[in-house]
């Protein structure tokens, strides 16, 4: 019996550390994304890098892309890229989320970057009307 407790614990173990790993890799290759994604739309990469960088990401050179940033401006200062801000731009990140596709999505401090890909065979008025309903529910101008 105290065999079979030892192989349990074993097994445990085994499956805490592979669902661990799994994670962090998961959450490294997010972040890389993400600057990957901030580098391109910042402009600090070569011709051949936005390239390699699009291949990456599974971005097409002949596709349109809109960009669209929101950012979170505070009253003075001294709440600029505070706690309280960070945690103000990861409510709105939520919020965002709600509505469009998580994968062209992500935070820098007090902004947040959305790359949207226009689809051609779809309607271009399926991305205005996503637009306007997010404005509407949380009242923005």
């Amino acid at each position: 019996m105290e065999l079979d407790f030892i192989t349990l614990e074993g097994a445990v173990s085994a499956l805490l550390y592979f669902l661990i790993q799994n994670e962090t890799v998961k959450s490294i290759e997010k972040k890389y994304h993400r600057d990957l994604e901030y580098r391109m739309l910042n402009g600090s990469l070569s011709e051949s890098e936005k390239e390699d960088v699009a291949n990456l990401l599974d971005l097409n050179a002949t596709d349109e892309y809109r960009v669209i940033t929101f950012y979170l401006k505070s009253g003075n200062n001294k709440e600029n890229f505070s706690a309280e801000q960070r945690k103000e731009t990861k409510i709105v990140e939520k919020a965002v989320l709600k509505f469009l596709p998580k994968e062209y999505i992500f935070c820098n401090t007090n902004r947040i970057i959305y790359i949207h890909k226009e689809n051609k065979k779809k309607e271009n008025g399926n991305f205005e009307e996503s637009w306007k309903n997010f404005k509407k529910k949380r009242k923005i101008n």
